[in-house]
């Protein structure tokens, strides 16, 4: 399980002359189970926006970076882990949590039985 924050990279900040800022806030539950479109229709539904300025949590049921944050630690990422690399990336979003503890492993479980 991945829990962090993604922010947008960038430090830009946009104004118009009434002081106002586009942000988009977000906070996203992704299924459980591995689902094809669930990235898919983040990227697409991200993309519609057509905002900037992105600040979005949640848990997306994912781990990254496996060997760190997986329970038990795993080798390769699952598709899900890189479909949403995918969406990072073309978003410019970083997590946050990870860009402050670079080293910390962090094995969480839960057990659905």
């Amino acid at each position: 399980v991945w829990r962090g924050y993604l922010v947008r990279k960038r430090r830009s900040s946009y104004n118009d002359t009434d002081g106002r800022f586009d942000i988009l806030l977000g906070n996203v539950d992704a299924p459980n189970v591995q689902d094809k479109g669930f990235c898919t229709s983040l990227y697409c539904q991200l993309a519609a926006m057509d905002c900037i300025n992105i600040i979005m949590e949640g848990d997306f049921n994912c781990a990254l970076c496996p060997q760190m944050d997986g329970y038990p630690s795993q080798i390769d990422q699952s598709k899900k882990a890189k479909a949403l690399l995918k969406v990072i990336q073309e978003f410019d979003l970083l997590d946050v949590w990870r860009q402050h503890n670079p080293l910390r492993i962090l094995k969480l479980s839960i057990n659905l039985k």
